[in-house]
C-alpha cells in the first residue's frame, strides 16, 4: 500500500493555477466573479424600507466596488463585445480594468453620469412645465405703441386689487411713451397734483375667479426709441386657467373703462418724422354750436354729410366706389377752419390724425404706411396744404419733391426740400393701397394755389368756403361768448363796432378776450381796433 505524497504548492504555483480560470473568464467574456465583493458588500435594502436606507446602501460602496460594478454593467450592456476578436477583447478588457481601478476616473464617470441624469431630468421637467403652461395659461403681450396698452394701464391703475399694493410707477402722463396726457379724477389727486399709480415690475392679481400674473418691462435699447427719445414698454398678462374668450372680455372691459374717462374728450394724433402716430393731446369735446359761421346751417349740413358717410360703407361697396370722403375748407386765416374740424370730431366721437407734410425725413413709404396704420374711422387733417405745395408747372414731373420752389400762402419762406413727393401724397390719399373709411380734411388759405390733381372730384367731394365776419355773425358770436350776460343794447353796440367783412373770428375773439366779463368795455376795444375796417 503506497503512501500518498502531499505537495504543498508555493505562492507562485497557486498564482499559475488561478491564472487559467481568470484568463478563461476574461477571453470568453464571462461575467467576472464578485463573490468576495458581494460577500463584503452590505445587504441590499429591503423594498419600501425608506429613502434613508437606500441612500446608506449605495453610499457604503467604495470607489473600487463602483468600478467593478460599472465594468460588469458594460459587459452586460454590450454583448457584441464577446464576439470581437481576441486582441480586441483583450485591449478593451485591459483598458476598462485600468479605468475602473482608478478611483479618480471612476469618480469622474460617476459625476458625469449624475450630471447627465440631472440635465435630462431638468429637460424633462421643463418640457412638462411648458406643456402645462401652454395648456392651462393664456399669455398676452401688449406693446406701448398700441392703443390697447393705454387701455390696460389705466384699467390696472383703477383695479380694486391694487388698492393695497406698495410698488407703483408714478405717472402724470404717458407722453414719454408717445401717448396723451391723462386727465384723472379727484380720487387720484394728491396735494393738487394729478397722478396715476401703475403697478410696476411683476405682480399677481385676481380678476373674475382667475389669477393673473402681470409683468411690465421697459425696452429702451432699440434704435428708434433712442432716436425719438421715447421709451418702449411691454405689458404681459398670464391668465391662469383662462381662455381666449376671457382675454377678449378683459380687453373689452379695459377699453370701456378707458373710453368712459375719455368720453368728453377728443384724441389728437400727430405723425412724427419716422412715420409713426403719437397721441399728443386729448382735448375737451367741442360742440358744433361753438363754431359760428357766416351761414348757421353750414355746420349742421357738414355734420349730416359726415354721418351719412359713416353709415354708407355697404352702399359704397355695392357700387364699387372707394369708401373715402374728402373735404376742402378754404378761406382767410382765423375764420374757423380747424375749429370746425375739431367740432366735427367731437360730435362724431372720432379721433383726429394730423399730418405735417414739411418734415424732411417723411418719405413716400413712411407717409403711406402712416395713413394705412391710422384708425379705420377717423378724421385725417392736412393743414395749410397751400404752404406745403405749390402749383406745379405744366412741364414739371409728377415726382417733384414737396417744397421744391417757392412756398406759397401763409407758409412763407423759401423752398426747403422735403422727402415726400407730390405723387406719393396722391397715392397715399386714394391709391390702390390707401386706407378706406377715413374722412380727409384739407385746409388752405389760398385754394387757387392748389394743384387741380389734388382737389379733383374723388379726392375732394365737398368744398366749404369761410369768410370774414358779417354783422349777423358778429352778433351771433358775441351772444355765444357772453351768454345771458349780454343785453340787446350791448349786442347792438358790439355789432356796430365791427365793420362787416373786415374781421376774422379769431380777431374778434382776441378783442373780446380783453374784457371777457364786460361787453361794454369790449365794444370800446372793438371800435378802437377795427375802426376804418381793419386791424
Amino acid at each position: 500500500m503506497g503512501i500518498k505524497r502531499r505537495t504543498v504548492a508555493g505562492p507562485v504555483a497557486q498564482a499559475r493555477a488561478a491564472a487559467p480560470c481568470a484568463t478563461h473568464n476574461r477571453l470568453l467574456g464571462a461575467r467576472p466573479c464578485f463573490r468576495r465583493t458581494m460577500a463584503e458588500a452590505p445587504p441590499k435594502p429591503v423594498p419600501n424600507s425608506g429613502i434613508a436606507n437606500v441612500v446608506s446602501y449605495y453610499s457604503s460602496w467604495s470607489t473600487t466596488e463602483v468600478g467593478r460594478r460599472l465594468q460588469t454593467e458594460i459587459w452586460e450592456a454590450f454583448p457584441m463585445l464577446r464576439h470581437a476578436s481576441r486582441p480586441a477583447r483583450s485591449m478593451f478588457t485591459s483598458s476598462l480594468a485600468a479605468i475602473t481601478s482608478n478611483q479618480f476616473a471612476t469618480g469622474g464617470l460617476v459625476v458625469l453620469a449624475s450630471g447627465a441624469g440631472l440635465a435630462m431630468l431638468r429637460s424633462v421637467s421643463k418640457l412638462a412645465w411648458d406643456s402645462l403652461v401652454r395648456k392651462y395659461v393664456v399669455r398676452a403681450e401688449f406693446d406701448s405703441r398700441d392703443d390697447s396698452y393705454r387701455w390696460l394701464v389705466l384699467w390696472l391703475a383703477s383695479h380694486p386689487h391694487y388698492a393695497g399694493t406698495k410698488r407703483f410707477s408714478v405717472l402724470t402722463s404717458l407722453r414719454r411713451l408717445g401717448a396723451s396726457s391723462m386727465e384723472t379724477d379727484s380720487s387720484t389727486t394728491q396735494g393738487g397734483a394729478s397722478v396715476v399709480l401703475v403697478p410696476s415690475g411683476t405682480s399677481l392679481m385676481r380678476h373674475r375667479g382667475h389669477w393673473i400674473v402681470v409683468e411690465r418691462n421697459q425696452e429702451d435699447d432699440n434704435k428708434q426709441s433712442a432716436a425719438s427719445g421715447r421709451e418702449r414698454e411691454n405689458l404681459t398678462l398670464h391668465i391662469i386657467g383662462g381662455n381666449k374668450e376671457g382675454l377678449i372680455s378683459l380687453i373689452a372691459e379695459a377699453k370701456t373703462c378707458f373710453l368712459e374717462r375719455e368720453r368728453a374728450r377728443t384724441a389728437v394724433y400727430f405723425i412724427d418724422e419716422y412715420g409713426s402716430w403719437n397721441r399728443v393731446s386729448s382735448k375737451p369735446a367741442r360742440p358744433g354750436s361753438s363754431v359760428i359761421l357766416h351761414q348757421p346751417w353750414q355746420v349742421e349740413e357738414l355734420l349730416g354729410d359726415c354721418r351719412r358717410f359713416l353709415l354708407s360703407e355697404r352702399w359704397y361697396g355695392e357700387r364699387g366706389i372707394p369708401y373715402r370722403r374728402g373735404y376742402l375748407l378754404h378761406g382767410p386765416p382765423g375764420t374757423g377752419k380747424t375749429s370746425l374740424v375739431a367740432a366735427v370730431a367731437s360730435e362724431l366721437r372720432l379721433p383726429i390724425y394730423v399730418a405735417s407734410l414739411a418734415s424732411p425725413r417723411l418719405s413716400d413709404d413712411s407717409f403711406a404706411g402712416a395713413l394705412a396704420s391710422a384708425a379705420p374711422q377717423c378724421l385725417l387733417l392736412l393743414e395749410d396744404v397751400d404752404a406745403a405745395f405749390v402749383r406745379r408747372d405744366r412741364s414739371a414731373t409728377r415726382g417733384e419733391v414737396v417744397g421744391g420752389g417757392e412756398r406759397g400762402g401763409g407758409g412763407g419762406g423759401g423752398g426747403g426740400g422735403g422727402g415726400l413727393t407730390f405723387s406719393g401724397l396722391l397715392n397715399a390719399i386714394d391709391g390702390v393701397a390707401a386706407q378706406e373709411g377715413r374722412m380727409l380734411f384739407l385746409t388752405t388759405n389760398h385754394p387757387e394755389a392748389l394743384d387741380p390733381a389734388l382737389v379733383r372730384p374723388g379726392r375732394v367731394d365737398v368744398r366749404l368756403a369761410f369768410e370774414l365776419c358779417s354783422t349777423a355773425q358778429v352778433r351771433h358770436y358775441c351772444l355765444h361768448f357772453y351768454g345771458d350776460a349780454l343785453t340787446k343794447q350791448d349786442a347792438d353796440a358790439l355789432a356796430a363796432a365791427v365793420p362787416p367783412w373786415s374781421v376774422s373770428v379769431a380777431q374778434l375773439q382776441g378783442a373780446l378776450m380783453q374784457h371777457p366779463n364786460d361787453p361794454r368795455s369790449a365794444a370800446a376795444v372793438c371800435r378802437r381796433l377795427f375802426a376804418g375796417g381793419g386791424e
